[in-house]
């Protein structure tokens, strides 16, 4: 009874230092939101500021050129 005890114990205490270590691990690759920059974003001339809804329309204009490239593949096969 006290050897089950103490795997179980051992069991329970390995789960407990895999969980802290996941947890520290995921917290060192945290990157603060002012950090990151997007990146499907054309480049703009020297000078020239992109604005939110400049991004916007880049984005959008970029999913509706995906999807009729989506759609001419799937016609053609």
């Amino acid at each position: 009874m006290n050897t089950a005890l103490l795997i179980i114990g051992v069991i329970v205490l390995l789960v407990v230092a895999a969980a802290i270590a996941e947890a520290y691990l995921r917290g060192q690759r945290y990157k603060p939101l002012s950090s990151v920059q997007p990146q499907n974003v054309a480049r703009r001339a020297l000078g020239q500021d992109a604005t939110t809804t400049s991004i916007l329309q880049d984005m959008l204009a970029d999913r509706q050129r995906l999807k009729s490239a989506q759609s001419q593949k799937e016609t053609r096969q």
